[in-house]
């Protein structure tokens, strides 16, 4: 099949976002990245409190805990896309790019039932190559982050006291991960805000793409 040519402006280019749609009510987006270390505590959450969350598996960590992940799905999890492998992506060759994003999309395809919409890079960097080769695999647009929680307590992008409406929260599937989403948790429900899972299409566009990067949250992903 004919694909589109990345370093042409003209081609398709995935939309890039560091906060969600809103939506009524406000609105919180709880992500995972990785896959490494799967926590049945997390499911668990899940279930109790009722609530969905989305994590970005990489393909090489999912394979190896695949009843896991279906557990997951079954608990009203979402799972996108995080790579083959997770490298650099902006340090590769374009063609290399696509098939870090396209061997996800057909594993999960494979395993789960569906491709993934949504696309988080590795360590969040990005370039237009990156989000080419992402509208080229058909993701719609890529999930950034504007909160951490990652062992060391919330961290907010703007250093805010309490986590805000559409914020995108980045944790890692590492041993104390349930905890960091339960901290996550008790913060949305403080703030008033449910969480929800990360829409296939962002509605208007533009009107959530961030121009300037939070940077306060910015560590390995």
């Amino acid at each position: 099949t004919a694909t589109t040519d990345p370093t042409n402006e003209a081609t398709p280019e995935a939309l890039e976002a560091y906060f969600g749609p809103e939506e009524s009510p406000p609105a919180i987006y709880i992500t995972i990245d990785d896959g490494w270390f799967p926590s049945d505590g997390v499911i668990s959450l899940m279930k109790q409190e009722g609530v969905p969350l989305t994590t970005f598996l990489i393909v090489d960590a999912a394979r190896e805990h695949l009843d896991f992940w279906k557990r997951f799905v079954d608990a009203g999890g979402q799972i996108q896309n995080h790579t083959l492998s997770h490298p650099w992506l902006t340090g590769l060759p374009a063609d290399s790019v696509r098939q870090q994003w396209q061997a996800a999309q057909d594993a999960f395809y494979n395993w789960f039932g569906s491709r993934p919409t949504v696309g988080r890079p590795p360590y969040g960097a990005s370039n237009a190559t990156v989000r080419h080769t992402a509208a080229d695999t058909g993701l719609n647009w890529l999930a950034m982050w504007s909160v951490t929680d990652n062992g060391r307590g919330i961290s907010t992008w703007n250093r805010a006291k309490s986590v805000q409406d559409r914020e995108i929260t980045l944790s890692h599937w590492d041993p104390g991960v349930a905890s960091d989403i339960e901290a996550l948790l008790d913060a949305a429900k403080a703030a008033g805000l449910k969480p929800s899972l990360l829409p296939t299409t962002l509605p208007g566009g533009a009107a959530v793409r961030s121009a300037n990067p939070p940077s306060a949250t910015s560590q390995p992903d």
